[in-house]
């Protein structure tokens, strides 16, 4: 009896062998505005604009024709012909909009430069026939660019909404989708800049007319041309000063783009691995100046998954979002390198490339379309693996064919958008995956699911880097970076950070310099949450200003600027850790070697005796704190340091343990 094939058999199969066919159509390209539809935009609008032009041509003959010279036959003929250019207006637009179908804002922007440029011809034209007719529109054009462009950076623009604290409430609590809609849109000009503007257009309109009446008064003009005369004029000067506004306003591209992104050189003579994903020097920062992301640099080597932890508000979401896409923190400013197999995912480009990262957000993306569109990214799809990798995560052949066949993918449960958004992810087989808690929404077969999936993707070489909070998925991580206040204090491997945690240590890696003062003491205030803790920050926060101090000063063991040897491991970092104790904590310093018993003792009398205390790191750091030792902890030598600290919930910050309980919490330690 023959063997037969399930349908399931193929569709794994399918999974583990992708054909050259279907890879090669699993390419990306970024949205862009080519600059033949800016060209094709300006063209279409520029006929359309002729066509209404020539209609003043057909009212002189008209007018100059039938109305002066009395020939009655021709005005149905004209009149006839005439309905020419205003067909062809028809045809001019409705061929733009066809023919640049989803490229509304493109239309609007390039779309306004064929009036333009054929007004620029008009006023030649004027000028051509004489001067002075081309006067009223020049001016109208000069008093337009005043207008439209020095007067609306000084008065402030028409918002679609004005907040009232009682429509407020109604919007906050979700019953009025179109009122935030409304407060989101981009704000219009002031009214007092659109009335200038219909004020000075119908201005440029009556000197014109009244021009040409002179004009003709001095037989330089025919009385057929008046009125037309005026109406280039005014033509004129409503598609200069549509430009005007277009420029007064923000791009819809760049609306809520980030204010600058600069990417910066890789370091020169880097050994990290070009197949990995290495951020170098990266920084965030807001209008102000204020780093929400400080200086981040760290490799990720191919098949590791990495770990992202820290406080709320540390960063690590936008740390992802920095990576990914820059463009779109909206007035952030943005700086580093970063690449992925040596290319920089932050390049923006409308030519086809493979698919480097994808981006996971908490909230799962969907475009308006099917649910089988946002699976196969609007392809048609050439074999069912997508399909499958959808059931391998709903583990139901019905509900993955619902997903599918939803004919609009934004109305499917959270759940089902979560799931569609991971097949998508796996389908597409990135160089590396940049996922946002991935527990959120997420049921706990999906998270199951989803976990084994990316086992898979790990063994065949994809980069995983995540933010989360779940301990399954922590303890699949290889290594963890740990964030707070946007900086980076720490990435090691994920199980040396879980056991020193476990036990109460928490650690610092900063630069050796004393510009990480600001960065220590940030870290030793965060260990410090209860009320009535300043008095504690500010105690252990100088003793560890001291200690980094101690640290950057180099020669012979002592106590002044450069007189410190050996007081951090080697290279160009510190290290400390911390552990808090009833009443006192434990501060320590990864030193390359010892302090000598002899640099100890001089700056204890010297911390005695009051002398030399501004220049002598370690004698006020004996002078601060309860005791300063030398200890070797996993084969390590730190300078570790005891430091007197209260509970605020049971004392002041002036009373102090007494010796004894210190002697018994230090023996304890």
């Amino acid at each position: 009896m023959s063997q037969t094939q399930t349908p399931l058999e193929h569709t794994a199969e399918a999974v583990e062998k992708m054909d050259e066919k279907e890879r090669s159509a699993l390419v990306m390209q970024d949205r862009s505005l080519p600059l033949w539809a800016s060209v094709l935009s300006a063209g279409f609008t520029f006929g359309s604009a002729l066509c209404v032009l020539s209609l003043t041509v057909f009212a002189v003959f008209l007018h100059k024709l039938v109305a002066i010279e009395g020939i009655e036959s021709l005005a149905l003929l004209l009149g006839a012909t005439a309905l020419v250019p205003i067909l062809g207006m028809v045809l001019f637009e409705t061929g733009h909009a066809r023919a640049l179908a989803g490229l509304r804002p493109l239309r609007k922007r390039s779309g306004a430069m064929g009036p333009a440029l054929l007004a620029v011809l008009a006023l030649g034209g004027l000028a051509t026939l004489h001067p002075l007719l081309a006067l009223p529109a020049l001016a109208g054009c000069i008093l337009g660019w005043l207008i439209s462009i020095p007067l609306s950076r000084w008065l402030p623009r028409d918002p679609g909404w004005d907040i009232l604290p009682a429509e407020a409430t109604s919007l906050l609590i979700g019953r009025d989708q179109h009122g935030i809609d409304l407060l989101n849109a981009p704000a219009k000009p002031h009214a007092f800049i659109m009335a200038l503007l219909k004020s000075m257009r119908l201005a440029t309109f009556i000197s014109s007319f009244a021009l040409a009446c002179w004009l003709t008064l001095h037989e330089v003009l025919s009385a057929a041309a008046i009125a037309p005369t005026a109406l280039i004029s005014y033509g004129i000067v409503l598609a200069i000063t549509d430009v005007f506004l277009l420029r007064s306003e923000i791009a819809p591209e760049v609306a809520k783009q980030a204010s600058s992104v600069t990417a910066i050189a890789a370091v020169e003579g880097d050994t990290g691995l070009d197949g990995g994903l290495k951020v170098e020097h990266l920084s965030v920062s807001d209008r102000d100046g204020h780093k929400l992301l400080q200086d981040l640099s760290f490799q990720l080597t191919a098949g590791s998954v990495t770990g992202i932890t820290g406080d709320s508000f540390a960063g690590k979401s936008l740390l992802l979002k920095a990576l990914t896409a820059p463009h779109d923190l909206t007035n952030l400013a943005v700086s580093g390198h970063v690449s992925i197999h040596g290319q920089s995912p932050w390049h923006r480009s409308g030519r086809e490339r493979d698919v480097d990262l994808i981006y996971l957000g908490a909230q799962p993306r969907v475009l308006p379309g099917s649910g089988g569109d946002n699976l196969y990214c609007f392809r048609s799809p050439d074999s069912p693996r997508g399909e499958h990798l959808l059931k391998s995560l709903v583990h139901n052949s019905d509900v993955a064919q619902h997903i599918i066949a939803s004919p609009d993918a934004t109305t499917l449960s959270n759940v089902e958008q979560k799931a569609l958004a991971f097949a998508r992810a796996f389908y597409l087989r990135p160089a590396a995956y940049l996922v946002d808690r991935p527990e959120d929404g997420s049921s706990e077969l999906l998270r199951g699911t989803f976990l084994t999936r990316l086992r898979e993707e790990r063994r065949r070489g994809a980069i995983i880097l995540l933010v989360t909070e779940d301990r399954v998925l922590l303890e699949e991580c290889d290594q963890l970076i740990v964030l707070q206040n946007g900086r980076l204090v720490e990435m090691a491997s994920a199980t040396e950070i879980r056991d020193r945690e476990s036990s109460g240590w928490q650690r610092f890696v900063g630069k050796r310099d004393l510009d990480s003062e600001e960065a220590l003491d940030s870290w030793i205030c965060a260990q410090f949450r209860r009320d009535g803790d300043d008095a504690n920050r500010r105690a252990v926060c100088m003793v560890a200003n001291e200690m980094l101090a101690l640290a950057c000063y180099a020669t012979e063991p002592g106590m002044g600027p450069g007189a410190v040897t050996g007081t951090s491991p080697p290279g160009d970092t510190v290290c400390f850790e911390i552990k808090l104790f009833a009443g006192h904590c434990i501060l320590r310093l990864q030193q390359a070697q010892p302090l000598s018993s002899g640099a100890l003792a001089k700056a204890q009398s010297d911390a005695d005796s009051d002398r030399a205390l501004t220049q002598a790191p370690l004698a006020r750091i004996l002078r601060d704190s309860m005791s300063v030792e030398n200890t070797v902890h996993n084969g390590s030598n730190w300078l570790q340091v005891a430091i007197s600290i209260y509970d605020p919930r049971k004392s002041s910050p002036q009373s102090t343990p007494t010796s004894e309980t210190t002697a018994d919490a230090l023996n304890r330690s």
